[in-house]
């Protein structure tokens, strides 16, 4: 590799590291965890009003199980995110890049597979309005107003957990992205050095050959 390659590798490689580090991208991330947050806590607050005394399952329990898993799930992000976004504050050295890899590997499939199996799981995504309501078939003085408002609140709970769960995969996303763009900056920090080493080891052989002509030219 020739010095104008290494150098033009050195500067893709900056670019790369930059966009894995960028706080504003990590700030991006972190709020969009917090949206996930809201309406999966929205969505479980509306089902607990509306849903809960009047469902066979019991929604506290077991109806809305995935959703609360969910929304504990979301949180755990946060210690790296906070982290990266606290550095970037302090102006403290650059993180290597392997440390992106790990952490963001982690999160982004545990988020996406934890998110995958509780939305296939979900009795929102998967039930209907009145399986949902059931639970007047077995009360043996059914609360019909209730049923009724329990019915015609149920579209837009799931609907606010369908967004939640969007939100989610965004997230899981996004650290799968940033995964894959340090494995790159890691790669091109391999041939970097590996140029560089190159690059050092010619520049000796050139300085003793030289060396060794002009003892000859002397002698």
């Amino acid at each position: 590799m020739t010095k104008h390659a290494f150098h033009l590798t050195r500067h893709a490689s900056s670019h790369l590291y930059q966009f894995v580090s960028s706080p504003n991208l990590r700030l991006i991330q972190f709020c969009l965890t917090l949206v996930a947050i809201f309406f999966f806590s929205i969505g479980v607050g509306l089902a607990k009003k509306y849903v809960k005394p009047y469902s066979y399952w019991d929604l506290g329990t077991k109806n809305d199980f995935c959703e609360k898993v969910a929304l504990g799930f979301m949180f755990v992000p946060f210690p790296w995110l906070a982290f990266l976004l606290v550095w970037h504050v302090l102006k403290k050295p650059k993180i290597h890049p392997g440390y992106y890899i790990g952490f963001d590997l982690y999160l982004g499939l545990s988020v996406l597979a934890a998110m995958l199996v509780l939305f296939n799981f979900s009795a929102y995504v998967l039930g209907t309005p009145s399986s949902v309501c059931d639970g007047w078939r077995y009360r043996k003085d059914p609360n019909l107003p209730a049923l009724e408002r329990c019915i015609r609140h149920a579209p837009a709970i799931r609907g606010i957990y369908c967004t939640a769960y969007v939100f989610a995969w965004i997230v899981g996303l996004m650290h799968v992205m940033f995964f894959g763009v340090a494995c790159r900056v890691c790669d091109v920090y391999d041939r970097e050095k590996k140029a560089n080493n190159r690059l050092e080891k010619t520049g000796v052989i050139l300085r003793s050959q030289s060396r060794s002509s002009s003892r000859e030219h002397i002698v």
